[in-house]
């Protein structure tokens, strides 16, 4: 099976640009095993805005370095949409079901500091438990301002982004004089 390039992570580019339109809202599609870029294709075709975000693995094969694309939180992709969206979203056989937050801004914060780390370049990590930890503060470096929470692990600091809703997050190894306590 070949390996894809790349697609983009947020349809359309300037997702987290604009304000959602008032009937529009976030909505997590919970999908089948292995199905997250399909389904991200079939919204973009159906014009769904959408958010997957993405990370780089490397791997070697028979002396050739091969980089693949595997989505951060597997089993699900990320609509803004209303009430048509949500139609075309129920139309989409991948979707097994389409979760609504109570909190839709705490949603929307905390899928655009998600892709504010995937632009920011870093090299990312899958954190699947949530541990309770210290809230911090980035300080200093292109994520100054952004909050989130320390962990500490055998080779440093690991500063923890979580998406609350889906109780899942993304982490990056950070030097310990970049984060400070809030």
């Amino acid at each position: 099976m070949p390996i894809l390039g790349k697609e983009p992570s947020a349809w359309p580019e300037e997702l987290f640009d604009d304000q959602p339109v008032d009937d529009q809202h976030w909505v997590a599609l919970h999908v089948r095993p292995r199905t997250e870029k399909a389904v991200a294709r079939q919204l973009r075709s159906r014009n769904v805005p959408f958010f997957l975000p993405v990370h780089e693995s490397r791997k070697v094969y028979q002396r050739r370095q091969v980089s693949s694309y595997s989505p951060l939180f597997p089993g699900y992709v990320f609509a803004r949409a209303d009430e048509d969206a949500k139609i075309a979203c129920a139309g989409v056989k991948e979707v097994v079901t389409r979760l609504e937050p109570d909190d839709q801004q705490q949603l929307c914060d905390d899928l655009k500091r998600i892709h504010a780390l995937l632009e920011a370049g870093a090299p990312l990590t899958r954190e699947e438990r949530l541990q309770p930890g210290m809230p911090a503060r980035i300080v200093s470096g292109p994520l100054a301002g952004m909050s989130g929470t320390v962990v500490r692990n055998k080779s440093g600091v690991k500063f923890v982004l979580q998406v609350k809703f889906i109780q899942q997050a993304a982490s990056i190894e950070l030097d310990g004089s970049q984060v400070e306590a809030e």
